[in-house]
């Protein structure tokens, strides 16, 4: 997560221009972002996060007015990757932690030249310095994001200009096609000869500045109201597994179905996004719904997400066994056991590659 900045919180602007509801909710929700200041924007997940507040805790649907302020007083950038909503926070490059986890690079970045579009409608000159990336920000490659490609409307006007010059004719049929002029030069396929350097984004001025994109048909359905991809069987699996042993923890939680199909997509996300294996996610559920402290604590599959690293150490610790009590007498005894080999196991090979 990235650092609040006292200044931005207690005298900002921007921020005095939202309700008195999304004030009070910021400071918990920027700190829900990972190490890019960046947010998924899964409404029922984040509500889950609130489960602790009982009656004053916020639903998904005003979870999604707070951050429609946000929004629109430039404090969060939107964009989505997938079918998915990301937010990327308005903070100081100089705010975020260093070290960033395997979970933070997986994150879609924003995309360019958009985004940069967006900083400088809101810093001017000083837009850099919001940038996530130092290195996009002073026109240098990141290779370290491979979602962010590189833009190419500058070179492509160049192409087609070359196209152009060159009549040439086609033959139709079945037969031997005949043309009235001659062959067209190959297409330029490297950047010399493209004329120029093929840079990252950078904002467009002039006579290369992009056409508007064309009018969306009106039978076409709006991304925003695209149904979400149904959980895999495997996630839907973990999810109940979770629910089954709170409920075994205590038979009085109240879960909803609703809420099983947020943790089941958190758990798909845990797989495809972090690189956790099925049998890791399994034994952490098993290992915290036995541990007197994590029992209290992981309640939800964000949460499990969240603490994943520091539930892994605590596990490979040679208290872990004993205060986890995954092998104790239970009726998931062979299961919660197997599960632990196969995490131990997981380990040895990691360890052995590297």
């Amino acid at each position: 997560m990235a650092i609040i900045d006292q200044e931005g919180l207690f005298k900002g602007k921007r921020l005095r221009k939202c309700s008195a509801a999304a004030r009070w909710r910021w400071p918990y929700l920027f700190l829900l972002s990972n190490g890019y200041a960046r947010i998924e924007l899964d409404y029922e997940c984040i509500a889950d996060e609130f489960s602790s507040f009982r009656e004053s805790a916020p639903t998904p649907d005003e979870l999604r007015e707070t951050f429609g302020e946000f929004r629109a007083n430039h404090l969060l950038y939107v964009y989505r990757v997938n079918d998915q909503e990301w937010g990327q926070w308005d903070t100081r490059r100089s705010l975020l932690k260093e070290y960033k986890t395997a979970a933070d690079k997986g994150s879609p970045a924003p995309p360019e030249p958009e985004y940069r579009r967006w900083l400088i409608e809101q810093h001017g000159n000083d837009w850099a310095e919001f940038h996530w990336n130092k290195d996009l920000a002073q026109g240098t490659p990141h290779t370290d994001s491979p979602k962010t490609l590189p833009n190419i409307d500058q070179a492509l006007p160049k192409v087609f200009q070359q196209i152009e010059a060159e009549p040439c004719g086609v033959g139709v049929g079945s037969g031997v096609g005949e043309g009235t002029g001659k062959e067209s030069k190959p297409l330029a396929h490297s950047a010399n000869e493209l004329g120029g350097d093929v840079s990252p984004d950078l904002p467009l001025e002039g006579k290369n500045e992009p056409s508007e994109p064309p009018e969306r048909e009106k039978d076409q359905p709006n991304s925003d109201e695209r149904p979400k991809k149904s959980p895999t069987s495997e996630g839907t699996r973990l999810a109940e597994d979770l629910r089954d042993q709170i409920l075994g923890n205590n038979e009085s939680a109240k879960i909803t179905d609703k809420q099983i199909e947020g943790w089941a997509r958190e758990a798909d996300h845990m797989m495809r996004l972090d690189g956790r294996t099925e049998e890791q996610i399994a034994v952490l559920i098993a290992w915290s719904q036995h541990h007197p402290f994590w029992l209290k604590n992981i309640l939800s599959m964000s949460k499990l997400r969240q603490q994943f690293d520091r539930l892994t150490l605590e596990i490979r610790s040679p208290k872990g066994n004993a205060n986890g009590n995954v092998t104790a007498s239970s009726p998931r005894t062979k299961r919660n056991r197997a599960a632990l080999e196969a995490f131990k196991r997981h380990d040895a090979e990691r360890f052995a590659k590297a």
